[in-house]
């Protein structure tokens, strides 16, 4: 299944040895009651993050919501 999976991105992107793509991305909130900052990110807003695996098909294999908007991408991940 992975051989399969990594020779599908090299084939559709010409990006070798790979089994899915991920990003997060913040989604904008308001400002919950007594929140202090957890929820206030690096881009100056409020957010909860959304964190996504695609496939080489870009089909979502993976989704994580809920993350604190100041945590960066490595501690979610």
């Amino acid at each position: 299944m992975r051989k399969e999976i990594a020779n599908d991105f090299e084939r559709r992107a010409n990006f070798p040895h790979c089994l899915g793509l991920v990003d997060v991305k913040h989604i904008r909130v308001v400002k919950l009651e007594k929140s202090g900052s957890l929820y206030y990110n690096y881009k100056n807003y409020f957010s909860i993050s959304l964190m996504a695996v695609a496939d080489s098909k870009n089909r979502f294999v993976y989704v994580d919501i809920g993350s604190f908007g100041k945590d960066a991408d490595p501690t979610i991940f």
